[in-house]
């Protein structure tokens, strides 16, 4: 048993030395692929294995936020988390967070525009004065993305009061967070609704 101790925690003789530099030598000596190929892990030990070329594709954004907002269904969404919460004191973050949404459409929106008025305003420098028609086409159009940029940008502002285009999804949020919130108590048998 000493024996074993020793050899584990003494001092290595000069031909352990050697025996371990030769073994150290013969792994660095093995040509690199082949040392590799034999530890490399199955992809099936990872749990969600993507390559890098379809996790960028996932990130592309939308070309009609602000209609994609629009789009949603604000009173199912309130009734479902009315149920869920069912206390007041949940709504404005909602409602906060509706609003939010909301900006970051119409910055997008405003984004989008923005690139379309700088190709316009590019394609118009380089006709330049040789096609008349088609210069005034262009200002036709830049001047429609102006106005259009102009009119996001003061439905952001509108949207701090609940008004403008974010209203509707603001007020339907909210009868469907009380009517969830009703249905909850109705549920549960609470025969007074003074607290919705």
């Amino acid at each position: 048993m000493t024996n074993f101790f020793k050899s584990f925690f003494g001092k290595r003789s000069n031909a352990d030395v050697n025996t371990a530099d030769s073994s150290t030598a013969t792994l660095t000596a093995m040509p690199m692929a082949t040392a590799t190929q034999e530890f490399v892990p199955s992809q099936d030990l990872f749990a969600e294995y993507t390559s890098p070329a379809s996790s960028q594709s996932s990130v592309v954004k939308s070309e009609k936020p602000v209609k994609e907002f629009l789009d949603r269904k604000y009173e199912q969404e309130g009734r479902m988390a009315g149920y869920e919460c069912h206390v007041h004191d949940m709504m404005p973050i909602y409602l906060s967070d509706i609003r939010t949404s909301f900006r970051l459409a119409s910055d997008r929106m405003i984004q989008l525009a923005e690139i379309d008025l700088l190709g316009l305003r590019t394609q118009k420098n380089e006709i330049g004065e040789s096609i008349l028609s088609m210069k005034q086409s262009l200002e036709l159009r830049i001047n429609f993305l102006q106005s259009n940029i102009e009119e996001m940008r003061m439905q952001k502002i509108l949207a701090v009061d609940d008004e403008g285009l974010v209203a509707p999804a603001v007020h339907s949020f909210t009868k469907g967070y009380r009517l969830g919130m009703q249905d909850y108590f109705q549920e549960k048998n609470f025969s007074d609704f003074s607290v919705l």
